[in-house]
């Protein structure tokens, strides 16, 4: 297999109107992944019940997120910047997110930009499989 890369090695970001976006939203969509994860620590009742509550929509939830990257081309997303875009809090936009780069849809590009608060915070692009092929 061959991904296009920059010069730098990394692969490049997908475009928007990307065929292989679209079959990577459709396996995003598919995918049947188990309840999200919940913190141990948590008092009991409260992170596992709202982990199973979600449950339903992570898989939208999921698509949305990819999709808002893919529409920021390389100027990539902050988590910050996706959250306020699609109005979905931090407790369940970055565990979406989490995921996408789990399953290799994206990935951190290297570049920092500074978030509401004033901190620096990872910039996710998409991973474009154009150009992948069998050797």
């Amino acid at each position: 297999m061959q991904l296009d890369l920059f010069e730098n090695g990394t692969p490049t970001p997908a475009r928007v109107d990307d065929a292989q976006s679209e079959k990577q939203i459709k396996c995003i969509r598919s995918r049947r992944c188990p309840l999200p994860p919940f913190r141990k620590n948590a008092p009991k009742g409260t992170s596992e019940v709202a982990a199973s509550m979600i449950a339903p929509y992570t898989n939208s939830m999921r698509e949305r997120v990819y999709r808002a990257i893919v529409g920021a081309g390389v100027t990539g997303l902050t988590d910050d910047e996706g959250e306020a875009q699609l109005g979905i809090i931090a407790q369940s936009y970055t565990p979406r997110r989490r995921e996408l780069v789990q399953l290799g849809c994206i990935r951190d590009s290297g570049n920092r930009r500074m978030t509401r608060n004033g901190r620096t915070a990872a910039v996710w692009v998409t991973v474009s499989k154009r150009g992948v092929r069998d050797e």
